[in-house]
Parts: structure tokens; sequence; C-alpha cells
């Protein structure tokens, strides 16, 4: 008898209601350049009589094998289901609404016999319309690290990973109706104690169309969230960094009340005493402000704010900012590493130290830009004193709040003579001390991170979705409006 050689890859296409796509699906696997595969279809008890079309689809191809499974179970029991029958060394999902790129199962499948203590290979991914002509590529990042998948899902579901890494971890958690993905990432790359590998190439086409399960998943993100956490709890716990030098995680905020606008104070503050899981101590340093007397949590340092004419040519609230950041140092000589935010950066969601020291990066490469004012014209100055070190140009400004270490603040003071020469402060110091570390990419449309309010109009409907899908909201003086401060007053109930 002729023994069957098994395929290197399954593919798994759970398909739920899918029988207007399902069909592109297939195309997808049957023009793959590589050609070592199956293809298990899952219809989960589909309502739209999907097989039909999935039989013309596949012709008689052996390589095809449909499961309909006796009732419906979700996406993530769907793509377990198949799995378990997959005869392939290599797992790759996809869903019956996406595509997968013709090169990347055979990229892939190189890089992961190659590199066997790899758990996965991911591609970045090409959106489209529905029903359109129109794409547009998605964003691809190398690795950030198994921290910032804590709190964002770095990658997409079409990624090719071990089946015995899948078996050894329970497969994908049934609990999860959306950010089963992001649940499964967590869980294996845990258990492989590795990271995955990006390949810049087009790993799926993802179709963007209304009520699909993602769109689901944003509407009632706090609720995933924290189910994701609770699933992987053992793991947050094990990779949460702590505060090693002291039980209280200093919060310093310099505070100039000269252009200090409306409740923006109150904001922050309030946003800290909401959301932050970690005991804190603020200090508030510069002005003085009533809120100091709000409570046990808060300290006001007096820093009277420097003098213009006595810094010519420089950007002053630069500089200034520095000095309020060497009293605080000067006042809690104790102290080896400390959060600085600003009166404008609000939390509106639970988050702790971890979130904050993650990398974050604005730009990975900066250049120079037309300035328009002191500001621009400091960044610029930055740049090129980086240029000049041999140093990365990367643009670390966030507008949310950053954790320094006392020891590599100290040594930039000095060395750039920060207390008299103007610089962008993050831009230094992350390209000092962190020139080659990857870091998380900001993008405000799709990370979890921030939100900036940038007009003197903004969006309610953009802030509204904010505060269930971001960690900070922050704005400038053309963001600040008296519909803001109403917003953000009811928002936090003071």
């Amino acid at each position: 008898m002729e023994k069957t050689v098994a395929p290197k890859v399954s593919i798994v296409i759970p398909c739920y209601n899918s029988q207007k796509w399902i069909a592109d699906a297939i195309s997808s696997v049957k023009k793959q350049r590589y050609q070592d595969w199956e293809c298990i279809i899952v219809n989960d008890c589909s309502t739209d009589n999907p097989l039909p079309t999935i039989y013309a689809a596949i012709q008689g191809d052996s390589r095809f094998q449909v499961l309909s499974l006796p009732q419906n179970g979700g996406l993530s029991n769907a793509r377990n289901q198949g799995i378990k029958i997959a005869k392939g060394t290599y797992i790759m999902p996809l869903d019956a609404d996406d595509m997968i790129g013709e090169e990347f199962l055979g990229e892939a499948v190189i890089f992961m016999d190659d590199n066997p203590e790899c758990p996965c290979v991911y591609g970045r991914s090409m959106k489209f319309l529905d029903g359109g002509n129109k794409q547009w590529p998605g964003g691809f990042q190398r690795f950030p690290g198994f921290l910032s998948l804590l709190y964002n899902n770095c990658h997409n579901v079409a990624a090719m990973f071990r089946k015995a890494d899948c078996d050894a971890i329970g497969g994908y958690s049934v609990n999860m109706p959306a950010y089963e993905d992001w649940d499964f990432w967590i869980k294996l790359y845990d258990h492989a104690n590795r990271p995955p590998h990006g390949i810049d190439m087009t790993s799926f086409y993802y179709r963007q169309r209304s009520g699909s399960l993602c769109r689901w998943a944003d509407e009632r993100r706090k609720i995933m969230i924290e189910k994701l956490k609770y699933n992987n709890r053992e793991i947050y716990n094990k990779h949460r960094p702590m505060n090693t030098t002291t039980e209280t995680v200093w919060v310093m905020i310099p505070y100039f009340k000269g252009p200090a606008q409306g409740r923006e104070l109150e904001f922050c503050i309030a946003g800290w005493r909401h959301f932050f899981k970690e005991p804190y101590k603020i200090a508030l340093v510069g002005d003085y402000h009533p809120i100091v007397e709000t409570g046990d949590d808060i300290e006001w340092i007096e820093c009277p704010r420097i003098n213009p004419n006595d810094f010519p040519g420089q950007y002053v609230p630069h500089i200034d900012h520095i000095h309020k950041m060497m009293k605080f140092m000067e006042t809690h000589p104790e102290v080896q590493g400390f959060i600085r935010t600003s009166d404008d950066e609000y939390a509106i969601n639970d988050f702790d130290l971890a979130l904050v020291r993650i990398l974050k990066l604005n730009n990975l490469q900066m250049e120079h830009k037309p300035t328009y004012g002191a500001w621009e014209a400091d960044e610029a100055k930055t740049f090129d004193k980086l240029k000049l070190e041999g140093l990365p140009t990367r643009g670390w400004v966030t507008h949310i709040p950053i954790y320094y270490e006392k020891k590599k603040l100290e040594y930039l003071i000095d060395h750039f003579d920060l207390t008299y020469e103007s610089y962008v402060l993050e831009d230094l110091y992350f390209n000092t001390f962190y020139p080659a570390r990857t870091a998380l990419l900001l993008n405000i449309k799709t990370d979890n991170i921030r939100c900036g309010v940038w007009r003197p109009d903004p969006d309610y409907g953009v802030i509204q979705d904010a505060l269930s899908t971001k960690t900070w909201i922050n704005n400038n003086i053309a963001g600040y409006t008296p519909e803001f401060e109403k917003f953000m007053s009811n928002y936090y109930g003071i």
C-alpha cells in the first residue's frame, strides 16, 4: 500500500455566513506558488448555504477537505476543530473573507524550516474595501517585544505557526468571540519563549466590511481586554515589570500656570487617580495650584519659571522643564526613576508602569521639515546634534507619559548642557540610550495607546471612540475648547 505523505502546511479556513466571499479565499489558496499544502474549510453551521459555493470552488481538488460542524461554536472553536484534524507541520489560519498573498507560504516555510526555534512567521496586510477597488497597505513593523504584545496586538491573524506549539497551549480560547488571535499570540510566545519573525511582504489581503468581527470587537473592547487579561493573568503577572527602586511610582508634572488652559491639570490628575494601577505619588513641580490640597497622593515642589532673558535664542519651555526635573531629583535623591507627564495628557483607561515603560515611536526616521516655530526649530537642531553624535534620528515625541532613569537623565543634562541649551529631550534620551532597540510604532488610527485632539472643532465621535479604545488622550491650544472641557469634565465626574 502506498504511504501517504503528510503536507507541510495546513491552511484552516473557518466559514460562518461567508458564502459571498469564500470562493475568493479558496482561489487565493489555489494561487499559492508553494504547493505542499492541504486546506481545511470548517463550515461553522452557516445559515447562508455556503457548501455549493465551496464545492464548486474546490472542483474536486483532493487537497481540500470540508468539515461541517453540527452547531455553531464560534470562530475560535471552528479554528480549533480544523487544526485538530490537520496533518501539516505548520498551520496557517485564514478567515473566509480574506485572501493569502501568493508568495507568503513559501517564504514562511523556508524560514520556519531553517529556524526551528521560531514559533511563528507573519507579514504585512493589504486592506481592501468590500465591493470596491480601493486597496491600501497595512502597517508593518518588526516585533516590538513581548511587553508590547501584552498591551497592543502586534501583528495580524494570518501568520504561520507550528501545530505542535498550538497543541501544547490548547489552541484558541473559545471564550474570546473577538481578539482571539491576540490572546493566542500571548500564549504562544510565552510558551515558546521566543519572538515571532516578521517578513516585510503581503501575507494576506484583509477585506474591510461593515459588521465584521473586528468592528464588533472595537465596540466592546473593554470587555474583551478584561477577558484577555483574565485568560492570561499568570503571564501578565510574570512579565509585568515592577519598580525595583521603591514601591511608590513617582509621577512628575512640570507646571507653569501661564500657558495652562482651563481644567487641564485637573483632568491630568483625575486620570492618574482613576486609572493608574500602581502605588504612586505625584509631584507638581513649578507654580502652585489648589489641586495639591485635594489629597495625600500629590505634593507641590516650588520651582519658579526661568527668566527667558537669561537664555537668548533658546526655546525656554524645554530648558525650564529640565530645571524642574532637576529640582524634583534634588528634592527626592532616593528616586532612581520616574514618570514625567504634561498637564494636557489625560489617562482615559486602565494602565500600569509596564505600559508607560514600553518603548514607543512616532516615526522610524525623522527628516528635517520646514520650521514654523520655536519648537520645530528645536526639533531640527536636535536632529542635527544627534547626527553629529553618530546617533539615529528616530522620532520619540509621543505626547504621552514617559519613564526616565535618573542616571541616564543626569548624563544627558551634563553631556548636552541642557540647563542652558534647548533640545527635544525625548529624542535625545531614547536615540542616545536605545539607538537600536525595537519599539512600538504608534499609529493613532490603529494602536490602543494614544488619541490626539488637534482642532478647535474636534470630532466628538472620534473622541467618544477613543474613550473605549485608547489609553491616553491629549490636546494642544487649538484642541482645548469649552465643549472639550465639558466633555472631559463629564467623563471624570469632576
